[in-house]
């Protein structure tokens, strides 16, 4: 009597193959005294191969999704009004929407910097069409500069993680400290777009508390004690 190696079903002494998991039967002490004529356990069995999906069809699906409501939008619009006017922010809500879910897939490995820097280009250009729409000057003033600086730190994270790929510690510390100035960089271009005030106030709560994260985890990388500790204690 003899069982498989990998699921324990009973085999009978024909079996060259489970039947169940089709692995090869091995059995150190099994003298090869197979019949034809013996009854097998199991009858033999094909396992289908999986249907492959269509990533086109897919595509095409996650398109047309994204499609129907610019269409649907401009055709209300234009029905209604007489003239494209509050379309526009659903078109380009749902295009920079397609940007960041749909254009990676098209893809098989896209390249998270190329994309995420695409993401941001999308998200600049939907803030320009509203200060177009709306007649604002607040786009040159405000949304560019932050959108950019925002793009920069984003960006250069991503590329040192996947490119780099070791001293995490010391890439998130000094992200967390980018952000902290970041958190300055909108206050001041808020106080200079909009005439608000000529002083930091509330920027200098989140560069505090991001400086001082940014610093711990530098700390921590440099510490193999602390290191770890933490290892030990956290699992990390």
């Amino acid at each position: 009597m003899a069982y498989c190696v990998k699921c324990g079903v009973e085999l009978a002494g024909s079996e060259e193959k489970c039947p169940l998991c089709q692995t090869t039967v091995y059995h150190p002490d099994l003298i090869n005294t197979k019949t034809k004529n013996e009854k097998k356990t199991y009858p033999p069995f094909e396992i289908n191969p999986e249907e492959s999906v269509s990533r086109s069809g897919i595509m095409f699906i996650l398109s047309l999704v994204f499609t129907l409501p610019v269409v649907l939008s401009l055709l209300c619009n234009y029905e209604l009004n007489g003239v494209i006017s509050w379309s526009g922010y659903v078109v380009g809500a749902l295009t920079v929407g397609y940007v960041i879910v749909v254009l990676p897939l098209w893809f098989k490995n896209p390249n998270p910097v190329i994309f995420v820097s695409a993401d941001f280009v999308a998200v600049a250009l939907y803030l320009f069409l509203i200060n177009v729409i709306t007649g604002g000057k607040w786009f040159l003033g405000f949304a560019l500069p932050v959108t950019v600086v925002a793009m920069i730190i984003t960006v250069t994270v991503i590329a040192l993680v996947h490119y780099v790929k070791r001293g995490l510690l010391y890439i998130f510390g000094g992200a967390a400290i980018a952000n902290g100035f970041y958190s300055v960089i909108i206050e001041l271009h808020l106080n200079n777009t909009f005439g608000l005030q000529k002083t930091f106030t509330w920027s200098l709560y989140p560069l505090t508390a991001f400086f001082l994260v940014g610093m711990g985890l530098i700390i921590i990388a440099i510490c193999k004690p602390i290191r770890e500790s933490l290892h030990r204690k956290f699992f990390i």
